[in-house]
C-alpha cells in the first residue's frame, strides 16, 4: 500500500514538474517559435490542399450543371415543337374558318354538304388531306367559294386527288349565264381551259363568266372562269374561247369537297 502511494506521489510531482518547465519555455516565447516553424510548414500544404479541392470541385460542378443543362435545353426545344406544332394547327384552323365563312355565303343548294380539305399538293393534279375515311368515293365536285375547280379523281384511305378542269381528260358542261349559251368546257396541254362546241350564232364575248350547266353530279351555277381570247372565226362550225380562271388554285390553302 506504501509502495503504491510512493508511485502515485512520483507520478503527480514528475507532472508539476513537466507543468512548470513548458510555463517557463512559454513564458521564455520557445513555443510561439516552435509554432511559427509548424505553421510555416502546414499553413502551405493547407492552401494546397484547398485549392485541388477547388480545381477538383469545378469540373463535377460543371459536368452536374452540364447534365441539368442539358435537360433544361431539351425541355425547351420539346416545348418550343410542341409550340410550332400548335401555330400550324391554329393558322390552319383560322384558314379553313375563313375558307367556311366564305363558302356559307354562297347559294349552293341545301342538300349539299362541305367537307374541308387542306391542299397538301399542286401541279397538274391537286393533292387533298381528305379521303375514304371522311366520306370520298371518287367524282365529287371540288369548290373554293362559288368556284368549280375540278373533280375528286382517286380516293385513298386518308388522301384523294384532284382532277383540274385544265386537265385534257376533264369534260365539264357549262354555260354562260349573260346570253344562256352552253357548250363544253375541256382541258387542254394540262395548262389551259377552252371554252368549245358553242353554235357560231351564239352570242359569247371577251369577258363573259362561264358556269357549270348542273351535270354530271356537278351543282349548277358554279362559276370555273371567264372568257379571254376567242380561238375561232366566223367561217368555223362553232365556236371556241379560251377561259381564264379566277382564282389563283396555287395560293390556295383550304378547299370544299361538295357531296349530296
Amino acid at each position: 500500500m506504501k509502495r503504491e502511494v510512493s508511485s502515485s506521489l512520483g507520478f503527480f510531482l514528475v507532472l508539476v514538474l513537466i507543468s512548470i518547465c513548458l510555463f517557463v519555455i512559454d513564458s521564455l516565447g520557445w513555443v510561439r517559435a516552435i509554432r511559427r516553424g509548424i505553421e510555416n510548414v502546414l499553413v502551405p500544404v493547407e492552401k494546397a490542399v484547398y485549392s485541388a479541392s477547388r480545381l477538383v470541385g469545378v469540373p463535377l460542378e460543371m459536368v452536374r450543371f452540364s447534365r441539368s443543362g442539358m435537360a433544361r435545353i431539351t425541355d425547351l426545344e420539346r416545348q418550343l415543337a410542341q409550340l410550332s406544332v400548335d401555330t400550324v394547327r391554329v393558322y390552319e384552323l383560322e384558314k379553313e374558318n375563313e375558307a367556311m365563312r366564305k363558302l356559307l355565303g354562297v347559294s349552293l343548294p341545301p342538300q349539299w354538304s362541305y367537307v374541308p380539305a387542306a391542299v397538301i399538293g399542286k401541279g397538274e393534279k391537286l393533292a387533298l388531306g381528305v379521303g375514304e375515311i371522311h366520306g370520298l368515293r371518287g367524282g365529287e365536285a371540288v369548290v373554293w367559294q362559288d368556284i368549280f375547280l375540278g373533280t375528286v379523281a382517286s380516293v385513298s384511305k386518308r388522301q384523294s386527288v384532284v382532277r383540274l378542269l385544265v386537265d385534257p381528260e376533264s369534260r365539264v358542261s357549262t354555260f354562260v349565264p349573260r346570253s344562256g349559251i352552253d357548250g363544253l368546257l375541256v382541258g387542254r396541254f394540262g395548262s389551259q381551259m377552252v371554252f368549245s362546241q358553242v353554235l357560231q350564232a351564239g352570242d359569247l364575248r371577251e369577258g363573259d363568266l362561264v358556269a357549270t350547266l348542273g351535270e354530271s353530279g356537278i351543282p349548277r351555277g358554279l362559276l370555273v372562269g371567264k372568257v379571254g381570247k376567242i380561238l375561232s372565226d366566223e367561217t368555223d362550225v362553232y365556236k371556241e374561247a379560251l377561259v381564264e380562271p379566277i382564282v389563283d388554285i396555287g395560293k390556295l390553302d383550304t378547299v370544299f369537297v361538295l357531296k349530296e
